[in-house]
C-alpha cells in the first residue's frame, strides 16, 4: 500500500504516471493504497480512508 494522495506525493505521482499506460496496453491496474477521499481515476483504486471526508 502506497502513500496515494496524487497531488503531491511522490509515491502518487509516481504511480500515477505509468497506471494509465499500462491500462491502455491492455493490462489489469487496480491501486491499493491510502487517502483522506477515494480517488477517481481510469484504472481501479481502492482507498483505505484516514478521515471521513468532513476535514481538509
Amino acid at each position: 500500500m502506497m502513500h496515494f494522495p496524487l497531488g503531491g506525493a511522490g509515491t502518487g505521482i509516481y504511480v500515477d504516471n505509468p497506471a494509465p499506460a499500462l491500462l491502455k496496453k491492455g493490462h489489469e491496474v487496480r491501486v491499493l493504497c491510502s487517502d483522506h477521499f477515494q480517488p477517481e481515476k481510469e484504472f481501479a483504486v481502492e482507498a483505505v480512508l484516514l478521515t471521513n471526508g468532513d476535514c481538509c
